[in-house]
């Protein structure tokens, strides 16, 4: 039987593995419950796991249309900076969704608010709605990294 030698208790273990581990069914997890793990794989019903920054390149994705944008604009903007200000800005909108500031909110509306706050600070001017709705989509093509395709 594993035994954590740490006193950390199975709540707190599934907490600090993620939301999405909480619907898998680790053998340590029984195990903290005084279960006898399971050892068939025909028990398994999903393997869940984050795909985001570990499967897509989100930084080098945002960067490399913001290049794009750069040339076609006539624009000189940081992407590699404006990428990490966008990402940044993910724990604190998502703050004001758990704290009751703002309702249940869409990821697709919490990245638009974030993205029309950067495009002030980094004075991009003159995009239509439909430019600005194309360029917040950029989170839904994000690139793989080379080796995920086939390792998938």
């Amino acid at each position: 039987m594993h035994r954590l030698s740490t006193g950390l208790n199975r709540r707190a273990f599934i907490k600090g593995l993620g939301a999405g581990a909480a619907t898998i069914s680790f053998p340590i997890l029984g195990e903290l419950r005084g279960q006898a793990p399971a050892r068939s794989v025909s028990s398994i019903k999903a393997i869940v796991f984050d795909v985001f920054g570990t499967i897509v390149d989100w930084r080098g994705s945002i960067i490399e249309e913001g290049a794009a944008w750069n040339k076609s604009r006539q624009l000189n903007v940081d992407w590699a900076s404006f990428a990490d200000r966008w990402r940044a800005g993910y724990g604190p909108a998502m703050n004001r969704v758990r704290t009751g500031e703002l309702p249940w909110t869409r990821l697709d509306d919490l990245h638009r608010m974030i993205l029309d706050q950067l495009l002030k600070e980094f004075k991009i001017e003159g995009l239509s709605e439909a430019e600005k709705d194309h360029w917040n989509r950029v989170w839904h093509r994000l690139k793989p990294w080379p080796d995920c395709v086939t390792g998938l």
